[in-house]
């Protein structure tokens, strides 16, 4: 026996010994002195007069504009990714009316300048109407991509497209009672085109 391989195996015996029943990411992970203390003492001071009022500013802030235009948080969504599309398909006919319109007036409220009077404002913009057709969105994409087997490298817009001069011609139709027509399979167009023929080849 080689003293490399000798190594190897008394290395795996090791580290098959050493090795933890439970993952990293699962085990209780103890803090150190110091962060034991930030956490106790510096952090709920930081919380209370930074990080606290200033979510909170935003937070106030983020309703006013959806209020003072007559939106809600999920009519910001973008109508280009999947998922949100699929979603969009799956509203009901009177959540996506409602929805549609509300698109369409904030941005005649934006063009005029203006805002929703005061007291159609008193609403929460918060309600998160589109989480669980976004969720069942997402299931179903899962399922359809299981079925297909389908993997992220597959797609078409990440795969090189071979140049257009290369890319298969249409079978021609055999006559009746003749065989199969000849496939052409990426063969430049230049090949497969027979000498031009003219008037004096004719006669």
């Amino acid at each position: 026996m080689s003293f490399y391989r000798a190594l190897s195996k008394q290395l795996i015996k090791n580290y098959v010994n050493q090795r933890a029943v439970v993952p990293w990411y699962q085990q209780e992970q103890k803090l150190s002195i110091f962060e034991e203390w930030v956490k106790d003492t510096v952090y709920p001071v930081w919380f209370k007069y930074v990080k606290g009022p200033y979510e909170r500013y935003q937070y106030e802030h983020n309703v006013a504009d959806l209020r003072m235009y007559g939106l809600m948080f999920d009519d910001q969504h973008n109508t280009n990714e999947p998922v949100i599309e699929r979603a969009v398909e799956l509203l009901p006919h009177d959540l996506a009316v409602s929805r549609y319109r509300r698109m369409m007036r904030a941005f005649e409220i934006n063009t005029k300048k203006c805002h929703l009077p005061v007291e159609e404002q008193n609403y929460d913009p918060m309600i998160p109407y589109m989480a669980p057709f976004i969720e069942e969105a997402k299931f179903q994409m899962q399922e359809e991509q299981e079925l297909l087997n389908f993997h992220p490298w597959d797609d078409a817009s990440t795969v090189a497209q071979p140049p257009a001069s290369a890319r298969p011609l249409p079978t021609p139709p055999s006559p009746p009672g003749e065989g199969v027509a000849m496939r052409h399979s990426w063969v430049p167009r230049s090949l497969t085109r027979g000498p031009a023929v003219t008037e004096g080849d004719k006669n």
